[in-house]
């Protein structure tokens, strides 16, 4: 049996469930059902309905109905009990082991680095202009690291031990047994060769940092922070306004991306000869443009 729309009950204060409410309240099931679909061959069914003449009173309500499979579509998969869990582990977990407390140090960094890249402020500000030194940016790091990490670790600076022959900053894990971590901060801009840098890698954190009772991972901080990515020349003149990152590296000049590049490749191999479960890593940023 078919039943149109146009012979629907209209009355008010009064439901009779006969077989015309029935209809009506399964038509409007199979329609939300069409809805939740949220398929192509849904979509164009919901189009058939709208242009169809017979059913001209309820095209708006195709039409919402399409509109909201539309916004549906475009909307982010909602994820599961278990995969928001480990989102959330991954944010606001409290380290367990070693890998966890590298990966929760790694993660801080790199997030207040893009921080830092992106924003506006005069701190910014500082770096792109040329101006920094590496003392800026230990200080800087150092104390946004104390902010958003002092639940699970405490920030060193250099400048802070007592003996000399130490890192620019000390991660040291709240629970002693997840050890420590060092971070090696360079602004490869300034006067460092582009040999020194890739060395660094060995000389400093493997053969020196990574010596001490508890001490498991290394981070080599790398950063661009006063030449663009590429050289800045005058239209009229073709003079050089501003030269581009520009490193020599076993005799071959590389840009800062051709240099951290060979940094991470001497890193794994570094890594390779560290023994037990010790790893160094690169992480890089380029503060000179947005």
């Amino acid at each position: 049996m078919v039943w149109l729309p146009s012979r629907d009950p209209r009355h008010e204060d009064v439901y009779s469930p006969d077989i015309e409410d029935k209809a009506t309240d399964r038509r409007r099931w199979y329609l939300n059902t069409l809805t939740g679909l949220n398929t192509k061959e849904a979509f164009d069914a919901l189009d058939r309905l709208a242009s169809d003449p017979l059913l001209v009173e309820h095209r708006d309500t195709f039409l919402f109905q399409r509109d909201k499979m539309v916004r549906s579509s475009a909307r982010r998969p909602t994820l599961s009990i278990n995969e928001s869990i480990a989102f959330l582990n991954t944010l606001t977990k409290s380290p367990t082991t070693v890998d966890e407390f590298r990966a929760l140090v790694k993660r801080h960094i790199i997030a207040l680095l893009e921080q830092l890249h992106h924003s506006d402020d005069d701190e910014s500000y500082l770096f792109r202009r040329g101006g920094a030194t590496e003392d800026d940016l230990r200080n800087w790091l150092s104390g946004r690291m104390r902010e958003i990490g002092k639940e699970h670790y405490e920030v060193i600076r250099e400048q802070e031990v007592a003996t000399e022959n130490r890192p620019d900053l000390r991660i040291h894990a709240r629970r002693a047994e997840l050890g420590l971590i060092s971070v090696e901060i360079k602004l490869a801009d300034k006067g460092w060769t582009g040999d020194v840098l890739v060395d660094k890698v060995k000389s400093q954190l493997a053969d020196q940092y990574m010596y001490e009772n508890g001490s498991h991972t290394g981070y080599y901080l790398l950063a661009n922070a006063a030449r663009p990515k590429k050289r800045e020349v005058h239209p009229r003149t073709n003079k050089v306004v501003r030269p581009a990152f520009s490193k020599k590296v076993a005799g071959k000049t590389v840009d800062f991306e051709g240099l951290i590049k060979a940094v991470t490749e001497n890193a794994s191999t570094v890594t390779a000869g560290l023994s037990g479960d010790k790893v160094v890593e690169v992480i890089s940023v380029d503060l000179s443009e947005k």
